[in-house]
């Protein structure tokens, strides 16, 4: 029975063995694997080599990264370092760190004899030693105690084989159940650690002036990662988009250092164009170009930049002119603009509004914050107060105004047919008692003038006759009382020209009374016809800021500037003779004894023929005068918009 037992142990044996010893290829190669170099291994001159003392440094460098041990160096020397006993070195370092070096210097005596001693460097302290032995086999991390437990049993079951021969099966088994545990064992350190081997052949080095080759060998064990090699994640960087109001952007991530990033599509402002993405936030260097820029080696912030979009504003007037502040252009961050009130003849403004029928609210500005371009259309209405004329006005054609016909005496005063017609016309009526203000329609010229000898100029340089009348503060009255408070947006401001007696002294017409030096109480027109042929002094159109409206009374200058086609010698009524002349003393245009027989007279304003008269009309004739003391009626005159 026991023969059988030992007969069935020694087959399980044998087949684990076996197992063992088929395996021990595989887990060798494991063991004697190590990547690229792990050793440098280099050979220079000494600097005390000579020729027939050649010295050589042998260098060891460990550059794996890791710590080596049971590292040995070899050398096949050259043979002038050969002698009886060496040919080759073998230097057992033991532990070499990562980045030590050790150098061992071969040196040939002039006896002969070679020597090998280390050099003072970095690393393990161990002594070189000129050898013959061969190099550790792949395995021997193995301790000493499993070889000598090893090499025991096998020389036990080798003498049990001698004695019992019948058994050498059994033998057998247990030699390969030996082997493959010895394998087992070298795995084990193996998946540990793995060993390395570099060589450097022919390596040629010059000694003492002669060229020798060298062949240099290193090998030892490594200890493998504990963990396998980790790829570094690549360095990347986020660009972000601060778009300053703007509709948001995604940042883009995950990008490389010097690549260029995509550019995003154009974030949208309500009010504002965008203008381009910026690194400063106060926009003080160019533009990013996503073409050509780069990404640097850090995360950015770009900026939007925004223009405020300009919209326009236009005005459908329909007839009318518009009020010349008006803007035309604005943006969201504009001020409150406030619409003014254009003008159209005859009409009254009823405000703006934004269509074309006026349906939606009137529209009385375009406040800060306002977006898009806007039309205004201007709505009118008729207005009742404006001059009214039949059909096309003339000259001589009665003009409806202020509840009172008038005359059309000039039809354009500034003769610019671009701006419509400035006309300057004459009360059809005279003023009644009522109007005059003082319960009678004759009116005296001058209430400071007592006697028949009271000048038309008063004792003063200012004095303009007609400044300090009475018929001027009739007129101006009639005009604050019945014209101003309703009337005055077609009324036109006007500059009277009136002369003071310096002024009105300057021509040749005029002569002394007494032969004495020319006054202000002491002169006459030599000539009769010069001076109601005056030109002088006659009204002018001026801007509204310069003299405000007001009526007047007119001026000789004023006659003389009518359509001389209405002009005669004589009143055509009782002179069927009468011819038309430009010096004539009569007009057409004077004559309202058709309408108002029972007043037909009217004054000027301008001084008479004596220095005691001032102008007069009478049924058309203006080549008289009339003492500044009496009384007459008084037809105020106007200039004003007519279309």
């Amino acid at each position: 029975m026991m023969t059988t037992t030992l007969k069935k142990l020694s087959a399980l044996i044998l087949a684990l063995g076996t197992i063992f010893i088929l395996s021990f290829p595989s887990i060798a190669h494991a063991a004697d694997t190590g990547g690229s170099d792990h050793f440098e291994l280099t050979v220079v001159e000494n600097k005390d080599s000579k020729s027939g003392a050649e010295i050589a440094d042998l260098t060891i460098q460990n550059i794996s990264g890791k710590t080596g041990t049971n590292v040995t160096f070899e050398a096949d020397l050259p043979t002038i370092f050969h002698d009886k006993d060496l040919k080759k070195v073998t230097v057992n370092v033991g532990t070499l760190k990562a980045g030590d070096a050790k150098t061992y210097q071969v040196s040939r005596k002039t006896d002969g004899t070679v020597t090998t001693t280390p050099l003072p460097t970095t690393g393990a302290t161990n002594t070189a030693t000129k050898t013959n032995t061969p190099l550790p086999s792949t395995g021997e991390k193995m301790t000493t105690t499993l070889v000598v437990l090893g090499l025991g049993i096998l020389s036990a079951v080798l003498i049990i084989a001698i004695k019992h021969r019948k058994a050498a099966k059994n033998v057998l088994a247990l030699v390969l159940l030996l082997a493959g545990l010895g394998s087992a064992a070298t795995v084990n350190a193996a998946e540990k650690t793995y060993h390395h081997r570099d060589e450097v052949r022919n390596h040629a080095v010059e000694l003492g002036g002669t060229t020798h080759v060298f062949h240099l060998a290193a090998e030892g064990d490594f200890e493998n990662d504990a963990t396998p090699p980790v790829t570094p994640t690549p360095v990347t960087y986020k660009m972000t988009f601060d778009s300053n109001g703007g509709s948001a952007v995604t940042p883009v991530t995950d990008i490389a250092e010097g690549a260029t990033v995509t550019e995003p599509n154009a974030p949208s402002k309500t009010g504002y164009t965008f203008d381009g993405w910026y690194e400063q936030s106060d926009f003080s260097e160019t533009a990013w170009d996503f073409a050509t820029d780069k990404m640097p080696a850090k995360d950015v912030t770009l900026y939007a930049k925004w223009t405020p979009t300009t919209y326009a504003i236009s005005y459908e007037l329909n007839g009318g002119t518009n009020y010349p502040s008006a803007i035309t252009s604005y943006t969201i961050a504009s001020q409150t603009i406030t619409l003014g009130t254009p003008s159209k003849f005859g009409f009254v403004f009823d405000g703006w509004y934004d269509t074309a029928n006026f349906d939606n609210a009137a529209v009385t500005d375009i406040a800060t914050g306002s977006t898009g371009d806007k039309e205004l259309y201007a709505k009118w209405s008729v207005d009742p107060v404006a001059p009214v004329t039949d059909g096309t006005p003339e000259i001589g054609e009665t003009v409806t105004f202020a509840g009172t016909d008038w005359r059309i005496l000039k039809l354009d005063m500034d003769e610019d047919p671009s701006n419509g017609n400035q006309a300057l016309v004459i009360k059809e009526q005279a003023l009644t008692a009522q109007e005059t203000g003082d319960g009678n329609i004759m009116v005296q010229f001058d209430t400071t003038a007592t006697t028949l000898d009271s000048p038309y100029f008063h004792n003063d340089p200012n004095s303009t006759g007609y400044g300090e009348s009475n018929l001027k503060k009739v007129i101006d009255s009639y005009y604050n009382t019945a014209i101003a408070p309703i009337y005055s947006n077609y009324v036109l401001p006007v500059d009277l020209n009136l002369p003071n007696w310096e002024s009105y002294q300057k021509h040749a017409g005029l002569v002394s009374n007494n032969g004495t030096s020319l006054a202000y109480n002491n002169w006459y027109w030599q000539d009769w016809q010069s001076y109601y042929t005056d030109n002088r002094f006659p009204t002018s159109l001026i801007p509204l800021t310069v003299i405000k409206q007001q009526a007047f009374a007119l001026s000789y200058g004023d006659i003389q500037s009518l359509d001389k086609d209405t002009f005669y010698d004589d009143n055509l009524n009782w002179n069927p003779n009468a011819s038309q002349s430009d010096t004539g003393y009569y007009s057409t245009l004077l004559d309202f004894r058709a309408i108002d027989a029972n007043y037909p007279n009217f004054w000027l304003r301008s001084a008479g023929e004596y220095f005691n008269q001032a102008g007069v009309v009478g049924a058309g004739t203006f080549g008289s005068g009339f003492y500044v003391n009496l009384s007459m009626s008084v037809r105020p005159a106007l200039a004003i918009q007519l279309d």
